[in-house]
């Protein structure tokens, strides 16, 4: 019995097997035209597979290649801007450093003159000390004061040694076996009329400003992509896109993200605003430093003039015995002093000529041929 339903089973397996394999020729005898035929053989073909990742990657490297041009161009501009900053910021280095000494040398000259002016005296009181037209006393302290000039001396050959040094190692050349330097130095004025320009001018050339200026720009490109990835996804207010009301209430993933770039880009933009409104008002200061300073110069021109106009006269008074010789010498010193203060507010006014160019980032300079022949 059991033998009979084997058999059954068997002989209908079989049947079955029959028909799907009919079936399955029914098919595979279907007529396929030729497009599809190349449609197919374009699908499968691993040749085309490779070439077409090939393309890809060289699309994506392609764009990495403009992104990467493009950051080395930004790079670039920042670095060309630094170079024209770090230029002005060497000039403004040597020219504080070369005058503060010059101002150390003339302090030696003067000191040096003191010294032979003081033997001098000594060796007139000496001779009247034999004669009885002067004290012991008087000896005494006109040796005091010679022992003072040798000690400034000292101290100022020091000072002016290393002086010399600091400008040798701003300008890459060692400066210790000059003992000379020129200290003719031209008064140029700064008229008023042109700050608004020169402040136009910082605030387009400023380098710290240029910086904060890419980044706040960097954080809007930023901003930009997102906006234009998401827009579909998200919804986003107007407010947002304007530094406003950056609510959190019923915001998905990527709106977090969007306040995250928006409150970077505000950030950049308040830190642009501080440099801005710090800038202007450091220029503000240095000019009022320089007007100050100029007007000491000018007042002090005018002493001069004064106390050489008093020596001419005294010249005359000392001929006909009107005054003494040591009355003479006497207001010949007050000349001598006026003019080496003359000298010490020049070189302070020219010091903050070169600040008020370093924080104008090249202004004073730049601007100069607009003004007046007389004027800077």
């Amino acid at each position: 019995m059991k033998k009979m339903i084997n058999k059954k089973m068997i002989v209908l397996v079989v049947f079955l097997l029959t028909c799907l394999s009919i079936l399955g020729n029914a098919e595979e005898q279907r007529t396929v035209s030729l497009d599809e035929t190349i449609a197919l053989a374009i699908k499968n073909s691993d040749t085309l597979s490779y070439m077409q990742t090939k393309l890809t990657k060289k699309g994506i490297d392609l764009i990495q290649a403009k992104e990467d041009i493009e950051s080395e161009k930004n790079e670039i501009k920042e670095l060309e801007k630094e170079i024209i900053y770090t230029k002005i910021k060497i000039k403004y280095d040597v020219v504080i450093a070369y005058m503060d000494m010059v101002l150390e040398m003339e302090k030696l000259k003067d000191y040096k003159k003191t010294l032979e002016e003081s033997k001098e005296r000594l060796s007139s009181l000496e001779k009247d000390f034999k004669i009885g037209k002067a004290s012991k006393k008087d000896i005494e302290a006109m040796k005091q004061e010679i022992d003072g000039s040798i000690s400034n001396i000292k101290k100022s050959t020091l000072i002016f040694e290393n002086k010399k040094e600091v400008l040798g190692m701003i300008v890459g050349l060692d400066m210790k076996k000059e003992d000379d330097f020129e200290k003719d130095f031209s008064y140029k004025s700064i008229p008023k009329k042109f700050l608004e320009n020169m402040r136009e001018y910082a605030i387009e050339h400023d380098f710290e400003l240029y910086k904060v200026e890419q980044k706040k720009k960097r954080e809007q490109e930023k901003i930009n992509e997102f906006v234009t990835k998401h827009e579909d996804k998200i919804v986003i207010p107007q407010e947002w896109i304007e530094g406003k009301n950056y609510g959190l209430k019923d915001v998905e993933d990527e709106g977090y993200t969007l306040i995250g770039l928006l409150l970077e880009r505000d950030q950049a933009k308040k830190e642009e605003e501080k440099i801005k409104k710090d800038l202007e008002q450091k220029i503000n200061n240095t000019y009022n430093q320089v007007q100050l300073l100029e007007i000491s110069y000018l007042d002090g021109l005018e002493k001069i003039k004064k106390n050489k106009e008093a020596h001419e006269k005294a010249i005359k008074d000392n001929k006909i015995g009107k005054i003494t010789k040591e009355e003479l010498e006497n207001i010949k010193k007050e000349v001598e002093k006026s003019e080496r203060a003359s000298f010490l507010n020049l070189v302070t006014y020219k010091k903050a000529v070169e600040r008020l160019n370093l924080t104008t980032s090249g202004a004073v300079e730049s601007l100069k041929n607009k003004f007046a022949s007389d004027e800077l």
